[in-house]
């Protein structure tokens, strides 16, 4: 007698596409409140603010795979007509709300649904060979891989600062420049032979730049030490500011400290100690540091260093 085992194959695998489909309907209804709720709770740095964004793809990928498998359609394009649809009708819907809540409404986040919607129906009738569809397949993977450039650079980004460790910025590799922002002019090239970022301040009430997408995790070190020169004939009163991934914005929750630096080179040296210590009511966490920003007051001559390496030692 031929053994019998078809039966029991087919129930384990019919139990597995549930189990599948149960975590898709699950994992949408996550991300759905996502939309409006909690961002700011683990929206940290620019690699997790580009995934946060990449969520409405995986959102609106998932509920086009189980709007086509609730309501199938016979022909590719019909399905990808009416998952298109429904995303971009969706995305308007969210966006709007969003913008009810006090979240801030982004068309990019609307082109993002519409990619999901279309590799979603690209990929369900992937068998279905038609005139039109390999181009299509083209373009949603050329606007994939360009819609996951900025997040894949960012996570290059955050390896290479971890190899870099104990160096927050060195100016030896172009991914660094991510790095460095803020409201001042910023401009990278050579001075005198080291590279770094030629900083113009301006006279805003603070103006500054502030260091982002590198090591959190400041333990084992003693010393946080800040390479610059100061490029004008007089002396510059320059502040900075460290906090956490706690920091409320108050004033006495965080690291502050002013220099009056004199023309030419300079090495900032802030021990850790009193960085732990700054906070009134709390020992600063230099496990989980955020930010770290330099900024001028109301500077009306418009000030200028030439920022050449920040590092702990």
């Amino acid at each position: 007698m031929p053994h019998r085992a078809k039966p029991k194959q087919k129930n384990h695998s019919a139990q597995q596409f549930s189990a599948l489909i149960f975590l898709a309907l699950a994992s949408c209804a996550l991300m759905f409140s996502g939309f409006f709720f909690g961002s700011s709770d683990f929206i940290h740095s620019y690699t997790t603010a580009k995934l946060w964004d990449f969520g409405h793809f995986v959102f609106f990928f998932l509920a086009s795979l189980l709007i086509l498998h609730f309501g199938p359609q016979p022909l590719w394009y019909r399905g990808f007509i009416k998952t298109s649809l429904i995303a971009l009708f969706a995305g308007l819907m969210i966006e709007a709300l969003q913008s009810v809540v006090g979240r801030q409404a982004s068309l990019k986040d609307i082109g993002f649904d519409l990619l999901g919607a279309g590799c979603a129906s690209l990929w369900r009738y992937r068998q279905q060979n038609h005139k039109g569809k390999k181009t299509l397949w083209a373009l949603y993977s050329a606007l994939l891989l360009l819609a996951t450039t900025p997040l894949l650079l960012g996570m290059s980004n955050s390896l290479l600062a971890h190899w870099q460790k104990p160096v927050l910025l060195s100016f030896d590799y172009a991914l660094e420049k991510m790095r460095l922002s803020g409201n001042a002019t910023i401009s990278f090239q050579q001075y005198q032979g080291r590279a770094g970022a030629k900083i113009r301040f301006g006279d805003q009430q603070y103006s500054g730049f502030k260091l982002t997408e590198t090591s959190t995790d400041w333990r084992q070190q003693h010393q946080l030490i800040i390479e610059l020169n100061n490029l004008q004939e007089t002396a510059l009163s320059l502040s900075c500011r460290i906090h956490d991934i706690h920091h409320n914005q108050a004033y006495n929750d965080r690291f502050n400290h002013t220099w009056l630096l004199h023309p030419g080179q300079q090495q900032l040296v802030i021990t850790l100690s009193d960085i732990i210590n700054a906070p009134q009511h709390r020992p600063l966490d230099i496990a989980q540091i955020t930010e770290l920003g330099c900024f001028t007051i109301k500077a009306s001559d418009h000030p200028t260093i030439f920022l050449q390496r920040i590092y702990l030692r």
